[in-house]
């Protein structure tokens, strides 16, 4: 697993390179909750996927064959993006890590 750099502000995009692949994540404020679009390789797999603590972003099996991302909270809390990078991170998980995670 890797930590994914995001920083405290409300809406956000990135595009990174894991083990060959072209992943943009855009992290968005959806009310109380944050919501996030995944594209692999410029193709979109979720558009506002609600994110939920300690669970994987992308829900289905066949979309995880080139990893997953996971966000984690101190204490289980609800994502809050005043806390990205200091209390709460993402996660990449590669398909050899998706068991354990």
């Amino acid at each position: 697993m890797r930590v994914v750099p995001i920083e405290p502000v409300p809406n956000q995009e990135l595009t990174l390179n894991m083990d060959g692949v072209r992943w943009t994540l855009r992290l968005k404020v959806a009310q109380a909750s944050i919501v996030a679009d995944v594209l692999h390789n410029d193709d979109p797999l979720v558009l506002g996927q609600r994110i939920a603590v300690g669970t994987p972003i992308l829900p289905y099996a066949y979309m995880q064959g080139d990893g997953n991302f996971i966000f984690l909270t101190d204490n289980e809390q609800l994502p809050d993006w005043q806390q990205f990078g200091r209390t709460q991170q993402l996660l990449y998980v590669a398909p050899g890590e998706l068991a354990n995670a």
